[in-house]
């Protein structure tokens, strides 16, 4: 008798590709195997779902523009991968097509400028609507440009190492003309003049300017010993931030100067950095996400103590506790390593559809001093244990005396969690760890909130207070709670989002990283846990997946 295959795992490959990140971090697209969608980060909302008869690689959204930079991938590819299309989002058509002879291996922008990495070259492209021609006649065939159509124009090509994963970094603003790529040698970092961005709605040619912050002191930077693994610079090209293979630093560097300014330690396990961002224009705290499902934020470095013991610029009435790493130096011979600044927030994400057997064999190869293992799924496309993800930073209007309130009655040792902060339902084990279960595809984090006379014990105090004030049996039955309608103090907070290739969207909450003890000093604080704020699932595709 003939049996069908009995299939332990539920495990089931991401049904996103890819998903890339708007310049002001307001929009991410997700490319798919049936289109693309774009979706607004915060608060989340699906902005545009276009079906396209094949599936993408990539979705670059263009800034000031409907534009998006499509890339063929998958197992159905739409397009060659050896060509880049310019799509116009809003009449639903390809507006140019770059090809080239070979595969594309990675698309990065700015305002006007599109640079296009290939395998041992980076290409940088030129785009926008020229303005009309001159009704007088006046200029005829001066250039493509002058045709008052789209144009696109090569600005430069230039060589690089062997560049499989498409690194390039280049800077936003209007006055920066930062490009920085791998260099002609293993772990270096070269640094090329772009024009500079032309203001939106402009016709006018770009020009080459050099600023005096901008004029690069050495053009290659030795940033490491190992291949490059990751690299970003700030929106002001003043600083870059690289990674190597081994993963177990960050280095930011200054362009100007080219110099070493901070050395960040992630771990002394290896690992491959999926990606690293600023959190501002200028440089500021850093976030670095890798292979290993965690996320590590590091200080400003202004707020970093300094390892030779003298005083920290929290604060000039405080002495800084000499570190453990700081005292055994005094003695021992330590490694430059430990040298580094270690992050001072981190967070795991949930582990995703591992096998029955998965945390037992893990522990077996550390036991064993073996390399990590991973679960290789069946055909093209491959399962990790930790699913690839990306991370940005936003801008979050928060409530400042409802956080306090929180603080003072939080007992100590514990973290704010979802369900405290919005009310979210997390779902139960098994819909958090399902990665395909057509229960959970419609199931988001946000539950329906009713305006009954007890609302939901999970709602924050203000919200809950403006819920019974709304109420008409509440207000005809008793007096509006005191404080009801008092106006709401809030700030601009920075926080995370990390969205997952199977779906999931968190946003994270950094804690402050300064104390105060029992004296009134402040001290620094490492190590402490990004706090889980609202978690929802992206249902992509327009269905069950």
């Amino acid at each position: 008798m003939q049996l069908g295959r009995y299939q332990v795992s539920t495990l089931r490959p991401p049904p996103i590709l890819a998903v890339d990140f708007s310049l002001d971090g307001r929009l991410f697209a997700v490319a798919l195997k049936t289109g693309y969608e774009v979706w607004r980060t915060y608060p989340l909302a699906l902005i545009r779902r276009r079906t396209l008869p094949g599936s993408l690689g990539r979705a670059l959204p263009l800034p000031n523009s409907p534009l998006l930079a499509l890339q063929g991938g998958g197992k159905s590819p739409l397009f060659a991968p050896n060509k880049v299309i310019l799509y116009h989002d809003g009449l639903g058509v390809a507006v140019a097509e770059l090809e080239f002879g070979e595969k594309v291996r990675g698309l990065t922008c700015r305002a006007s400028t599109l640079c296009i990495a290939l395998s041992r070259r980076v290409i940088a492209f030129q785009y926008g609507v020229s303005a009309p021609p001159d009704p007088s006649g006046k200029g005829k065939g001066k250039a493509k440009e002058s045709d008052g159509g789209f144009f696109v124009t090569k600005i430069g090509e230039w060589e690089t190492v062997t560049n499989e994963r498409g690194l390039m970094a280049v800077a936003s603003t209007l006055d920066s003309t930062l490009l920085a790529i791998p260099g002609r040698q293993t772990g270096h970092v070269q640094l090329i003049h772009l024009p500079a961005c032309r203001p939106p709605n402009s016709t006018a040619p770009s020009r080459t300017t050099r600023s005096a912050s901008q004029a690069f002191r050495s053009p290659i930077i030795l940033a490491h010993e190992h291949e490059l693994s990751s690299l970003a610079c700030t929106a002001t090209g003043s600083h870059i931030i690289t990674t190597s293979e081994r993963g177990t630093l960050l280095r930011v560097w200054s362009t100007s100067q080219g110099r070493l300014e901070r050395e960040l330690r992630r771990g002394v396990d290896r690992a491959e950095m999926w990606g690293a961002q600023f959190e501002d224009a200028v440089s500021g705290r850093v976030v670095g996400w890798s292979d290993k499902g965690t996320v590590h934020v590091w200080g400003n470095a202004d707020d970093e103590s300094r390892q030779d013991g003298t005083k920290s610029p929290l604060t000039d009435r405080s002495t800084p506790v000499p570190s453990l790493t700081n005292i055994l130096s005094r003695n021992l011979p330590l490694p430059k390593y430990f040298s580094s600044s270690p992050s001072t927030a981190l967070y795991r994400l949930p582990r995703k559809n591992p096998h029955a057997f998965a945390s037992t064999v893990s522990a077996a190869a550390e036991a064993a001093y073996l390399p990590s293992m991973k679960m290789r799924e069946a055909g093209e496309e491959e399962g990790e244990w930790n699913e690839r993800f990306v991370v940005c930073w936003v801008g979050v209007e928060v409530d400042v005396a409802e956080i306090k309130r929180e603080e003072k009655a939080r007992p100590a040792g514990t973290s704010r969690t979802a369900s405290m902060d919005m009310g979210i339902g997390m779902g139960t084990r098994e819909e958090r760890r399902s990665f395909g279960s057509d229960a959970t595809t419609s199931r988001t984090a946000t539950p329906t909130l009713g305006l009954g006379r007890d609302p939901p014990s999970g709602i924050p105090t203000l919200l809950r207070k403006h819920l019974l004030s709304r109420d008409p049996k509440v207000r005809a039955s008793g007096p509006i709670p005191k404080g009801a309608g008092e106006p709401r103090r809030t700030k601009m907070e920075r926080q995370l989002i990390a969205i997952t290739f199977g779906g999931d969207w968190y946003r994270l909450r950094i804690p402050d990283d300064t104390v105060e003890d029992a004296e009134g000093e402040i001290q620094k604080k490492t190590g402490r846990k990004c706090e889980l704020v609202e978690y929802r699932r992206l249902n992509v595709g327009g269905g069950g997946w």
